[in-house]
């Protein structure tokens, strides 16, 4: 309508702290999902040592857990960093994280269908994917609200700012660069990952530690 003005971003840190409360909670249930649903390879009634030791040595069941639990745990640490220098919201902060809580709640499913489908593409394929498409999100969102100080706290550094934009990047490349690999030796695809898995461990150690 003529002579309305579309709302503006206001200072609102209630506000955001419901928006991350709200995300950490998703977040926490997607993680929980993951190990709900782990289970036990079906075995015979009685099994023999050998075959429950056999069941248990299946490490790629394993793996798909480990790797998703870390990934989205990438993902909540770097919301709750970043959500700690957000002090306003708008509508497009909104609706941008509930896209990528969207994806965060999907990582269970393809996980699922990582370990079901052991070594088949098209598994290994949606598992990267979905990674990927949560990283770019999260990225896009990040970017969106620390451009040009748009809802970030104006006296945050920009070196640090850009720091942050440049770390967001990492996850999604890394799971876009392994779709090339999971296509042609999808058995080789979780090595790539690893990469990922390195880099958040290097980062986390080097990160400043605050003052006491």
């Amino acid at each position: 309508m003529a002579g309305v003005e579309a709302p503006r971003a206001v200072r609102d840190e209630e506000g955001v702290s419901r928006l991350a409360a709200f995300s950490d909670a998703v977040f926490a249930i997607a993680m929980t999902i993951l190990v709900l649903d782990l289970r036990p390879p079906p075995l015979p009634t009685h099994p023999s040592d050998r075959a429950v030791w056999h069941a248990l040595a299946l490490w790629h069941d394993y793996a798909g857990f480990v790797i998703s639990f870390l990934v989205v745990g990438s993902y909540w640490a770097a919301h709750h960093r970043a959500f700690r220098h957000v002090v306003r919201w708008d509508g497009a902060l909104v609706w941008l994280n509930l896209l990528l809580l969207l994806g965060v709640t999907f990582v269970p499913f393809a996980t699922a269908v990582f370990e079901d489908y052991e070594g088949a593409r098209p598994a290994v394929l949606v598992y990267a994917a979905t990674l990927a498409a949560v990283g770019l999100v999260w990225a896009a969102l990040w970017r969106y609200a620390a451009g040009g100080h748009r809802l970030v706290a104006p006296d945050l550094p920009t070196a640090a700012l850009r720091g942050m934009t440049r770390q967001a990047w990492v996850p999604p490349l890394v799971f876009l660069a392994s779709l090339p690999v999971a296509w042609l030796a999808p058995e080789w695809a979780p090595l790539v990952w690893l990469l990922l898995l390195a880099q958040a461990l290097v980062g986390e150690l080097r990160r400043p530690r605050p003052a006491a």
